[in-house]
Formats: structure tokens, C-alpha cells, sequence
């Protein structure tokens, strides 16, 4: 019958298939942490964590404020651990898609013939499989109910075709944001620079070299962690060197004033640092989904960050014109 534990049981033998997310290892099921009791707890290839909460038919508001209860008691229990929260359900509502979203919850919509479509007919022996040592790795996605796999490309390709997939759903997503000169330019062999640059139109626009930006990094291989994606915001000219660190400063303490759920990113004032870095990113063909998706819950930060860079313009802290929207 299919059914909650059947949907669990194949999303534990086959995350990547159903979260997008390739590498991902199965820790625990049913999970008891403090009074919560949690569906799966994944880890990823960077070593962060994944909780998923699963629902069977259409998400409703007790599932979507719970996850969040989740994150919170875990991370209170482990808080030098990246965790990350996902949300499957076979209906998800625009509205909570969109609370998902601005709380910086991934979710996952997947209708019951996602669980069933190009498998065995028998679902609970499915379910005991799996994947041997040799497992040729895939990385899988839903559209309209069907599961459709395909080999993992080369890091280059891969870098291309995601940054690109990105690019255009960015652009579907918020045609106002744009990409300032000079970035973009990676060759195969300099994978130090894999790299797009991005900017909301409510940082406003310049002419020379990066300002407030969005980089989306690829990440080499290092101390035994496999490539990523890092999501990362940046301070650079036209902002003045001398105005940066106030600038930092002043967007966090506005996040902080306004209580902004920090759940997926870290915010840091250091010098030479980035002001803002999400979670590590899964190096995969479903990334530029799980990018937007961080951009999206990030909203109410860049709206901040747009409020600031309005007034440090109006105090000349920019070497250079800024026009706002």
C-alpha cells in the first residue's frame, strides 16, 4: 500500500533520486532528538546534515512550522554542525512554498507516481534495496511525476551547464538582477575560477569592478571534502575600503534587530571575509535548483543589504555612481 512509510522507505534507499541531492549518506531513521522525532537525517559529501520531513498528500501548516522546531532543537544539541532542513510532500501550496522559501526551507513536490513510476511493481521490496559499492552514481529529478536519471558529468561541464541553468532561472525568477563585467571569465584548466558574479537591482548598478555581489563559487576538492558550491556575498569597489567593515556591521545588526531566521547561512563582519556565506552547496546536476533556492529564502537579507547600500551611497561612501531603482 502505498502509503508515509513507503514514501520514507524509497527516500531512504533513494535519496538522490527523490531529493535532488547527490552523495547524500543515511544516518538515522525515526530519529529521537529532545522531544522530536524526525523522519531522516542525512549527511551530504561536505558533511553537513539534512533533516527531511515527509508528508503523504498536501503539506499543511502543522509540517511547516514543525521543521522548523526540528532545525532549531538540533542545532541547539549540535551547533558546530551545517544542518539543513528539506520538506517532501506530494502537494505543496504556493503560499507554502513561498513561506518555505522565505525561511530558507528546501522543499520537495513530488506526486505519488513519483514513488512508484519506472520501478518494480512490488514498492515494499523496492524499498530493502541498496545501491551496491559499484553503484554507477546518478543524479535524478522530478518533472511531472516521473523520475528521469542521468550520469554525472565531468566537474567542467557540469560547472557550465549549472551556472547556466541558474542564470535562466534567475532571470525567470527576478528579471532585474544583473551581472557586472570581468566575471565568468573560467577556462577548464583553472578551476580557481569557476565562478559567476550576480546583483539585485536594489544594490543598485555601477560601472567599474564588483561592489555589494552575489558570487557563486565553485569549490575544488579539499581536506577530504569532494567540490561544491559556495553562495557567498562579497563587498568590494566601488564601495570604499575604508567604509566596508561599518558597512558589514550595519547589515548584521538590521538582520539581527529584525530577528531573521539565520537557518542556511552564516553572516560575519571580518576583514577579508565575505559578508554573507550559505551552507555548502552539493556539487550536482540538481545544484542551480538548490542555488535558487537559497537565493529566494534569502530575500528579507537582500532587502536589508539594499537599504544599506542606498544610505552609505547618499554619505559618497562609493568612489564611484551608484543608480538605484
Amino acid at each position: 500500500m502505498f502509503d508515509e512509510k513507503a514514501m520514507e522507505d524509497l527516500i531512504a534507499a533513494y535519496p538522490e533520486r527523490y531529493l535532488g541531492e547527490s552523495g547524500l549518506k543515511l544516518l538515522e531513521r525515526q530519529l529521537k532528538v529532545g522531544p522530536y522525532r524526525f523522519d531522516l537525517l542525512f549527511q551530504d559529501r561536505t558533511g553537513a546534515k539534512l533533516i527531511v520531513e515527509i508528508q503523504k498528500g498536501t503539506l499543511d501548516r502543522q509540517h511547516t512550522y514543525k521543521i522548523l522546531d526540528y532545525y532549531d532543537e538540533y542545532k541547539e544539541r549540535n551547533p558546530k554542525e551545517f544542518v539543513e532542513v528539506m520538506l517532501v510532500a506530494n502537494i505543496i501550496p504556493a503560499e507554502r512554498k513561498q513561506r518555505l522559501a522565505s525561511r530558507g526551507i528546501t522543499y520537495r513536490e513530488i506526486p505519488p507516481a513519483g514513488f512508484i513510476v519506472n520501478y518494480a511493481d512490488n514498492i515494499e521490496t523496492l524499498a530493502t534495496e541498496v545501491p551496491s559499492e559499484n553503484h554507477v552514481s546518478t543524479v535524478g529529478s522530478v518533472e511531472n511525476g516521473l523520475i528521469e536519471s542521468a550520469p554525472v558529468k565531468p566537474a567542467f561541464a557540469l560547472f557550465l551547464d549549472q551556472q547556466a541553468r541558474f542564470k535562466n532561472e534567475l532571470h525567470a525568477y527576478d528579471p532585474t538582477v544583473w551581472f557586472p563585467p570581468l566575471r565568468g571569465n573560467f577556462a577548464e584548466d583553472v578551476p580557481g575560477n569557476w565562478f559567476i558574479c550576480f546583483v539585485p537591482v536594489v544594490w543598485g548598478r555601477w560601472e567599474t569592478n564588483y561592489g555589494v555581489h552575489f558570487d557563486l563559487i565553485y569549490a575544488r576538492p579539499k581536506n577530504k571534502l569532494p567540490g561544491r558550491f559556495r553562495l557567498a556575498i562579497g563587498v568590494e569597489s566601488p564601495l570604499n575600503e575604508h567604509y566596508r567593515q561599518a558597512f558589514k556591521e550595519e547589515v548584521i545588526s538590521r538582520v539581527n534587530t529584525k530577528a531573521i531566521n539565520h537557518s542556511g547561512f552564516t553572516l560575519t563582519a571580518q576583514k577579508r571575509k565575505k559578508l554573507l556565506e550559505a551552507d555548502p552547496i552539493p556539487f550536482g546536476s540538481e545544484s542551480w535548483r538548490i542555488v535558487l533556492d537559497k537565493y529566494v529564502a534569502l530575500h528579507p537579507v537582500v532587502e536589508i543589504i539594499g537599504e544599506v547600500s542606498r544610505e552609505y551611497s547618499d554619505r559618497g561612501a562609493f568612489d564611484s555612481l551608484i543608480e538605484f531603482p
